[in-house]
């Protein structure tokens, strides 16, 4: 069996998550999924107590602007607590959006559990690569412009900052699904969803249909998704930032704790695995233009990389105000302090999200424990990073409208291609995880910790 060369240096990254793929590596792809919902025994620190209510408090009030059902069980989250954080906001038709949200629908309806969260990344841009991204959707493996818009702009334009979108391009994605193969009933939903879908913006819009079609395709009693994006973060940061014994007011305002953090994530990156750290902004990304921009720290300002046009001074007030208006979007470091490290919630990724998870937990590890010295925050980060590999389970290969056409003769066909997908074992779905074993990243932080082959690890 081929065995990915990165796999020895994940043992180096992350050995628990290493021995989970061993474990589950000719079983179900099931009973992994189940697995990632499994509550820790790690007891919360303080801190840990109160960034969890404050994501509770954040996810409440999300629940009431979104005019639906606005209850949501602390108690039921508590027992299973999970996030999925790997696709990003994209239409669930995208391989990877599908099976990733679908498998952790599937999870936690085997836990028993009435909702899951799950946060899309909204700051990139509508097109990522050539005819893929947000502004694109696949259909039999070919892509289709969602958006009547130029592809330059698309690739210009950031999701989240897409505003007064009147909807999906319906006659282009008309004419291709009347000229396709998709089962008559599956084209009837996909059209009539895409058609009734609204939303102020792009992220707005693209989130409605997930909806719609998670309501259409999975039964009502089953649980039911709540999708958050980079604007709720923005909000569950601004909590913290009026909170003076949070650990990221310390991280953000407090110049010797914020210089130690500067140092120790600097040091980080300049190890051999340092090239798996994705934040390649100073805590927070700033908008203008339809753009998500770079922004660098200078004279205890948060200033737009190589232009002044936005420049917001690094004291809670301003900050405060950026993100209540929008100027600010946070990074993925203090996204993934908030809503996971910190609360101690598992969060679900994807390829590169397994290499920097480790780290950022890592980095905020150093920083208690060296500028801090909070005892039992340190405990609670001694243990491994709670996070695991949700995204990129089943291999983009095995398309979802395909998949689905083969229940059609059945009621929900998500839930049931899902429910089929999880009856093959986990080598199977993942095609022996390929997407990571190609992934360019594993594949240079392997070239350089020159990691030698170690024969059949999974067998």
């Amino acid at each position: 069996m081929f065995t990915p060369p990165y796999l020895q240096v994940l043992d180096q990254v992350d050995p628990k998550l290493l021995g989970m793929f061993k474990q589950f590596w000719r079983r179900p792809l099931s009973e992994y999924v189940l697995s990632m919902f499994k509550q820790s025994d790690t007891p919360l620190s303080e801190e840990g107590k109160r960034s969890k209510q404050k994501l509770y408090h954040a996810i409440r009030l999300h629940l009431e602007r979104s005019g639906k059902d606005c209850t949501f069980d602390e108690l039921d989250f508590d027992q299973f607590p999970a996030i999925q954080t790997g696709p990003h906001c994209q239409l669930l038709l995208d391989p990877q959006t599908f099976w990733a949200w679908g498998l952790t629908w599937h999870g936690a309806n085997m836990a028993g559990k009435s909702r899951f969260l799950v946060y899309n990344c909204s700051t990139v841009k509508l097109e990522t690569s050539a005819k893929r991204g947000p502004g694109w959707m696949p259909v039999e493996g070919h892509p289709v412009k969602i958006f009547e818009l130029r592809r330059e702009v698309l690739a210009a334009t950031s999701t989240v900052c897409l505003q007064s979108v009147h909807g999906f391009s319906a006659d282009e994605l008309s004419n291709v699904l009347r000229n396709s193969g998709i089962d008559k009933r599956l084209r009837a939903d996909i059209f009539d969803t895409l058609s009734k879908a609204a939303g102020s913006s792009a992220a707005d819009l693209i989130t409605n249909a997930n909806t719609m079609f998670f309501d259409r395709w999975t039964p009502h009693s089953s649980p039911q998704p709540i999708f958050i994006d980079d604007r709720f973060v923005a909000r569950l940061i601004a909590l913290h930032v009026v909170d003076d014994q949070s650990l990221i007011f310390r991280l953000l305002f407090d110049p010797v704790v914020r210089e130690k953090f500067i140092w120790i994530q600097r040091d980080h990156k300049s190890a051999p695995y340092g090239n798996m750290l994705r934040d390649s902004t100073s805590f927070f990304w700033t908008t203008r233009n339809q753009r998500v921009r770079r922004m660098v720290l200078k004279d205890h300002h948060l200033v737009e990389e190589g232009n002044n046009a936005n420049s917001i001074a690094l004291c809670p007030s301003e900050v405060y105000n950026g993100l209540a208006k929008g100027l600010l979007l946070p990074g993925l470091f203090l996204t993934f302090a908030a809503l996971s490290i910190l609360p101690h919630i598992r969060a679900l990724g994807g390829t590169w999200q397994i290499g920097y998870y480790p780290l950022f937990h890592k980095i905020i590890a150093d920083v208690v424990r060296e500028v801090l010295g909070f005892d039992d925050v340190n405990e609670q980060l001694a243990v491994p990073p709670l996070h695991g590999f949700g995204m990129d389970l089943v291999d983009r290969s095995y398309d979802p409208i395909e998949a689905m056409t083969l229940m059609r003769s059945k009621p929900f066909p998500l839930s049931k291609a899902v429910e089929a997908m999880g009856l093959t074992t986990f080598s199977e779905a993942s095609r022996e995880l390929s997407t990571i074993a190609t992934n360019v990243g594993w594949i240079d932080l392997h070239k350089r910790t020159g990691s030698s082959h170690v024969g059949e690890v999974l067998q």
